[in-house]
């Protein structure tokens, strides 16, 4: 679903930003300088998110002062997350259009279902240093994966 994939991008670009240890500056207005009607606002730094209506791959960018970070919605719960030459790929469905999997350093699996867990997807994926990171469940079945249940950090 579209809607998942934007709320973990979502959630991912305020981790990636969050982990930069700097506090970005206020956009509140200063107890010197009272805000006006006539102000202008301060233009967001949210990420823009935009629809492929054409059936065409789209990538979204967040900069970060780390570097940017790129999102690019796949198929269904399947996102591609860039930065700094490495790649993430969450939940890789072998339906998505061909050739829009791309190869991942990272690969997280959220569930057993397979439209999560695709062994067809997995396998265009990955290349022999690719890490995996999935439920309990997921890593019984698949070798070399590493285990992260909810609530668990690693």
């Amino acid at each position: 679903m579209r809607t998942h994939s934007l709320v973990l991008s979502l959630l991912t670009a305020a981790w990636l930003v969050g982990c930069n240890n700097t506090t970005p500056p206020s956009t509140q207005p200063s107890a010197e300088t009272p805000k006006t009607a006539s102000a202008k606002p301060e233009p967001s730094t949210a990420p823009t998110v935009t629809a492929a209506t054409d059936g065409a791959k789209v990538t979204d960018t967040l900069e970060t002062s780390a570097g940017p970070v790129t999102f690019s919605p796949i198929y269904h719960g399947t996102l591609a997350i860039g930065f700094k030459g490495k790649t993430i790929v969450v939940d890789p469905y072998s339906s998505a259009p061909k050739g829009w999997l791309p190869k991942a350093d990272l690969v997280l699996i959220t569930d057993i279902h397979p439209d999560h867990y695709d062994p067809k997807a997995i396998e265009e994926v990955k290349k022999d240093s690719t890490i995996f990171v999935a439920p309990k469940v997921v890593t019984d079945k698949l070798e070399g994966a590493k285990p992260l249940a909810n609530g668990e950090e690693t």
